[in-house]
C-alpha cells in the first residue's frame, strides 16, 4: 500500500500492535507515447533490474500518471533509467 502520510500511518499500526514493513520505491513518470509500461520494463530489462511490484499512482497538482516501483535494485534502477531520460520523482514530490 503506499500512503500519503507514511510516518502517521507507521505510528498507528505500531501503536495498534499490527505487524507492518516498510520498502523504499522508485517512482517514474509514465512515459510519452505507446506502451509507457512496455518502455519502462524494457528499460530496466535492459540494466537486468527485476520488479518485484508496483503500483499506479497520480503524482503532483495536474495528477500526472505514474509507476511506484518496488525493485531488486533501487540505485541500479533508478540511475539506468534516469540516464535514459525518464522522469523519477523523490518523495518530496511525491509529500510537498
Amino acid at each position: 500500500m503506499v500512503l500519503s502520510d507514511p510516518e502517521r500511518a507507521l505510528e498507528i499500526f505500531r501503536l495498534a500492535k499490527l505487524p507492518v514493513t516498510e520498502s523504499d520505491l522508485l517512482v517514474v513518470q509514465l512515459p510519452e507515447g505507446d506502451q509507457p509500461l512496455l518502455q519502462i520494463c524494457k528499460a530496466l530489462l535492459g540494466a537486468e533490474v527485476s520488479i518485484d511490484y508496483a503500483y499506479p499512482l497520480l503524482v503532483g497538482l495536474r495528477g500526472n500518471a505514474a509507476l511506484a516501483l518496488h525493485v531488486e535494485d533501487l540505485d541500479t534502477a533508478a540511475h539506468h533509467l534516469a540516464t535514459l531520460g525518464f522522469t523519477l520523482y523523490s518523495e518530496a514530490d511525491l509529500n510537498p
